[in-house]
């Protein structure tokens, strides 16, 4: 036990070694750059076209909805050399010698969703500042808010990491984002809430309480508008928790079939 957690520390500083030299880019473009452009979107260019009589029910309600892209894109930059390297070199194999499997996963998520959260925390910050008194957080809690982006974080790393060890090669990276990602992102509550398309179709709502992304944006919209009118917020975290385990699990299992680890 002493062995296993000395190698998951170590190769937990590699990993934060290796990625901290692109940490300013990263920082530039997720903590900087992109949510000054959703602000931008969100905030001035869409309210003055389609939803000028509703301006802040718009941003408030687009704006959550609008990190999915966000949590799949760093997420999956940070893990795009797991797949790089299974097709490969297999470095992975040397890895598996020190670490357990499942503790491999294990420390890769953790690493993934950690940088994540830490370059997402600024989002809203950013878009606040920029949008000032039209962004409304007047029933902000930071608290909620911290909570549904680690949580989303970790669910979105074991999510990408299970979805790369099912790719035989990046030729299906572009599948990959058209088939599984568009799908699950469009009925994700990227552009309604979950109760508007419950209203809609009776079917369609309980359809989509299986998508893990529902449970990202009602949770963030109602971090930040804090009303009954979302999926209550500890059930979006329980039910983060639970596609977490489901995801960690089949990576594991994947990853040890892959490897011929059984």
């Amino acid at each position: 036990m002493h062995y296993n957690t000395q190698i998951f520390i170590q190769f937990t500083k590699r990993d934060i070694y290796v990625f901290s030299k692109n940490i300013i880019r990263y920082f530039i473009n997720y903590s900087i750059i992109f949510p000054s452009l959703y602000a931008l979107t969100f905030g001035y260019i869409i309210p003055t076209t389609s939803f000028s009589n509703v301006q802040l029910v718009s941003i408030s309600l687009l704006l959550p909805s609008s990190l999915i892209f966000l949590f799949l894109s760093l997420n999956f930059n940070q893990n795009i050399f797991l797949l790089l390297d299974l097709e490969n070199n297999k470095y992975i194999e040397f890895q598996t010698l020190l670490l357990n499997p499942r503790l491999l996963i294990i420390q890769k998520v953790f690493v993934t969703s950690s940088f994540t959260t830490i370059f997402l925390l600024p989002f809203f910050g950013v878009t606040k500042l920029i949008l000032q008194n039209s962004f409304d957080t007047s029933q902000l809690s930071i608290f909620k808010l911290v909570t549904i982006i680690f949580f989303s974080s970790i669910a979105a790393a074991s999510y990408v990491i299970l979805s790369i060890l099912y790719m035989h090669n990046t030729h299906q990276i572009g599948n990959w984002w058209r088939r599984m990602n568009t799908p699950l992102t469009m009925l994700g509550g990227t552009w309604v809430p979950w109760a508007t398309m419950a209203k809609v179709s009776v079917i369609l709502g309980y359809i989509t309480l299986f998508n893990p992304f529902i449970y990202i944006t009602e949770g963030l919209r109602g971090a930040i508008l804090g009303t009954d009118l979302f999926i209550p917020f500890h059930y979006c975290i329980l039910a983060l928790t639970i596609f977490t385990f489901i995801f960690i699990n089949l990576a594991i299992r994947k990853f040890k079939k892959r490897l011929d680890c059984f």
